[in-house]
């Protein structure tokens, strides 16, 4: 019973980092849509200002190119943490759904 209390507790505490890790990177993932957003009004004001001017222009250009390119990186390294993050919580509520049915047994073999 006692192994059974730890394993749980240790559970219960992965499921509350989780749950902060989840929280952390839903925070991080709505500044950086904010960043897109900002950064894609930005480059189209610059546009804008500086269509007539060809040589500022490309180089607005590569420069919005190199930083989709980045964003493109961030995306995916915030999709794999999601991914890794979410994959935790299923497993952590399995291990928590398996540690209960064992409590059950435990109570019913010391009702008998």
């Amino acid at each position: 019973m006692e192994e059974y209390r730890r394993r749980l507790l240790e559970v219960q505490e992965g499921q509350l980092v989780n749950r902060d890790s989840l929280a952390e990177l839903q925070q991080v993932e709505d500044r950086y849509e904010d960043f897109n957003r900002r950064s894609g009004h930005l480059f189209q004001f610059l546009f804008d200002v500086w269509k007539q001017d060809g040589r500022m222009r490309n180089y607005f250009e590569r420069e919005q190119l190199q930083l989709q390119s980045e964003q493109r990186r961030i995306s995916r390294e915030l999709d794999e943490r999601r991914f890794e993050l979410d994959r935790e919580k299923r497993w952590l509520a399995d291990a928590e759904d398996e540690l209960l049915v064992l409590r059950r047994s435990f109570d019913q073999e010391g009702d008998r």
